[in-house]
């Protein structure tokens, strides 16, 4: 999965809580099973 992907996978999930100003900004450290 590409870095990009891995990007938009995580803020599918959380982007409603961006979108109503529960979370205001976050860091994503995303990596593949393979790679942690």
């Amino acid at each position: 999965m590409s870095r990009v992907r891995k990007q938009q996978t995580v803020y599918a999930c959380i982007d409603s809580f961006i979108a109503d100003g529960r979370i205001h900004a976050v860091t994503i450290q995303a990596s593949a099973p393979a790679e942690a």
